[in-house]
């Protein structure tokens, strides 16, 4: 009994520092592979020479969807200049001559008009090959005539059934063939294309054995003359082409790692300028010992990570921890929104976050040790890191803990008597009850806090604990009439 006493004081004492953990998980399901009139993609491989592609995949009704690629194209700078190329796998403009140049437009799996899109593909066993069977693909849609062109193979692969071969095109084909000769440089993007590949087993001018894919190029060779950076954050609105994708960001240390917080998007559906191409992803360039974000050159560390739409809500990043980074070193970042095609853009600029101490963060081992959900209070007393009250703490932490020198000791202080309490409270149910009613004053002023402020908050406790004392006091005095009321 002594020793609850001590644990449920200390649980008292230290319960304002009570914080949780940030968790994510990610999990993947197996996509078919579509066949079409006796076709299909050698082995389930998907295509090369292009800079994201998307599966076929199948919904709930049972309807399949044709698989997508995608191509993106921000110019032959950086790593992408003519002469690193090497026309069989994309380029990285980001790199390269970008040494020294910072918070420019660039794409990391950039396509360019001699890169060549291989397709392999494998016939029916059930093909027969008539006459002088020929490859070829056409390109429909976009308001557009279907038309069938030769592929750009270099030499004609042989033909059998059931044996995989490969269809070649170069992206200055497609350039040309779906907007115009004068578009063999790709400077100008498509949407809204079907690409449909196959043989014409017969010589008839038609495709008895195909498989279907959309094609989408977003080129921002234009767009990436203008500037990179956006230049307000409208949280929730419609973008312009000045503010498109996560706009505002801050950081905050954690043990050999930096968590992303309190972020804003411009669109809540993420839109871009072509309707047919979102952004999915953000790029975090860092770099230690630099002053601000705008310092970061193009070709620094970076990490890309998952974004997901959750419109009419908020996106939210699948795992806002950016990890492997040294302790006690202070580290800037600077974040831009990238497409589905790989475009990197619109970096949030740091005219618009304010100080650099949004975006900079130096890991430490003592704050990441409360990172450890078992080590916690509050996710002991309600049995989960996720539980709404541990969020709500957690929260408090990253806002008014973690980012003063007070709360870092505060936290110091925490972790001496934080984690026997958390073992003590995690196994009797007792001390569960008792520790909710002992954070329930705290997760009051807390809620009161992220509310209003912490210093409004701080006035109104003082208030009502005024108020409560007095009114104490008085029932104290007057018992005794109290007694004789009843």
């Amino acid at each position: 009994m002594e020793v609850s006493r001590t644990i449920i004081s200390k649980l008292i004492l230290i319960s304002s520092l009570v914080v949780g953990s940030f968790a994510a998980a990610q999990t993947a399901s197996p996509t078919p592979t579509p066949t079409t009139s006796g076709m299909r993609l050698s082995g389930d491989a998907a295509p090369t020479g292009l800079s994201y592609f998307v599966p076929a995949s199948t919904n709930s009704s049972g309807s399949t969807t044709i698989p997508v690629i995608y191509g993106g194209y921000a110019g032959d700078s950086g790593g992408c200049a003519t002469n690193q190329r090497d026309n069989s796998s994309t380029c990285n403009s980001c790199d390269g001559s970008f040494v020294g140049t910072n918070q420019k437009w660039c794409n990391q799996t950039s396509i360019y008009p001699d890169l060549v899109l291989r397709i392999t593909l494998v016939s029916s066993t059930t093909a027969t090959f008539q006459g002088t069977p020929r490859i070829l693909y056409r390109l429909s849609g976009s308001g557009s005539t279907a038309s069938f062109y030769t592929p750009d193979n270099t030499t004609a692969p042989t033909l059998a059934t059931g044996q995989p071969f490969t269809i070649e095109i170069k992206w200055s084909s497609l350039c040309k063939n779906i907007v115009g000769a004068t578009n063999s440089t790709c400077a100008t993007g498509f949407s809204g294309v079907t690409l449909s590949a196959g043989i014409d087993n017969n010589n008839d001018g038609e495709l008895e054995e195909k498989v279907d894919f959309t094609l989408v190029l977003r080129s921002i060779v234009t767009e990436a003359g203008t500037s990179a950076t956006v230049t307000n954050c409208p949280v929730g609105t419609t973008p312009t082409d000045t503010t498109q994708g996560i706009c505002d960001y801050n950081v905050t240390a954690g043990d050999e790692k930096v968590y992303i917080l309190n972020y804003a998007a411009s669109s809540y559906d993420l839109v871009t300028a072509d309707s047919n191409v979102k952004y999915n992803r953000v790029v975090m360039f860092y770099q230690e010992g630099v002053a601000d974000a705008k310092a970061i050159p193009n070709n620094a560390d970076n990490v890309v990570l998952n974004l997901q739409n959750n419109s009419p809500s908020p996106p939210s990043i699948s795992d806002p921890r950016i990890r492997g980074l040294q302790n006690d070193v202070n580290y800037c970042f600077s974040l831009a929104s990238m497409d589905i095609t790989g475009n990197i853009m619109y970096f949030a600029d740091q005219t618009v976050l304010g100080t650099a101490s949004k975006v900079c963060a130096t890991p430490s081992q003592v704050v990441g040790l409360l990172d450890d959900k078992h080590c916690f209070i509050a996710t002991a007393t309600y049995g989960s890191s996720m539980a709404p009250e541990v969020q709500t703490f957690r929260e408090f932490r990253n806002k008014y803990l973690l980012t003063n020198s007070a709360g870092q000791s505060l936290v110091k202080l925490y972790y001496k008597f934080g984690p026997e309490a958390a073992e003590w409270i995690s196994h009797s149910e007792a001390l569960k009850t008792a520790s909710v009613m002992g954070l329930w004053p705290v997760l009051l002023f807390v809620k009161l806090s992220l509310w209003i402020g912490i210093i409004p908050a701080f006035l109104v406790a003082l208030l009502g604990t005024a108020l409560l004392a007095k009114f104490t006091l008085w029932a104290l005095r007057n018992r005794s009439s109290l007694r004789g009321n009843a």
